[in-house]
């Protein structure tokens, strides 16, 4: 995922709205204390990152992230709201992307918390979040891709 969001920011700038890299070991302290486990893909992008927006209208929580691109506020809100203890919301947009605790990402309906896609890792899902966008902000193919 990394590779592939670092080319989109190359070719298009403005959607993507990052607060800049967050330290590791203090997102796992963060997670831990919340309850949570880590993911060793979504440390690698908040250590590159942080949280923030992609697409303009996605956005993607961190650990470190204050207000409502905090992980650990956003999720205490899902909880109270019914979202299963064993999800961990990471991203909030055109639906929610959650982690639970077997590493296993899906998408989920936010007005029932039905899972409408399952992700083998965080590469397919950005890929998938990517196709809703890559032609109204003029992404080329996915990097690697060959015509």
């Amino acid at each position: 995922m990394i590779r592939q969001l670092r080319s989109d920011i190359l070719e298009a700038p403005e959607p993507f709205s990052f607060g800049g890299p967050e330290d590791r070991e203090q997102c796992e302290h963060e997670l831990s204390k919340a309850g949570h486990t880590t993911n060793p893909p979504l440390l690698e992008v908040w250590g590159e990152f942080g949280g923030g927006y992609l697409f303009e209208t996605e956005e993607l929580l961190s650990p470190l992230g204050e207000g409502w691109l905090s992980i650990v506020n956003r999720n205490a809100a899902f909880y109270k709201a019914g979202l299963p203890a064993d999800y961990l919301v990471f991203h909030v947009g055109m639906h929610l992307s959650v982690v639970d605790r077997s590493g296993a990402m899906r998408s989920l309906d936010e007005a029932n918390f039905k899972t409408i896609r399952t992700y083998a890792a965080l590469d397919d899902w950005y890929a998938d979040l990517r196709s809703e966008f890559a032609e109204r902000y003029g992404l080329a193919g996915l990097a690697g891709e060959t015509s």
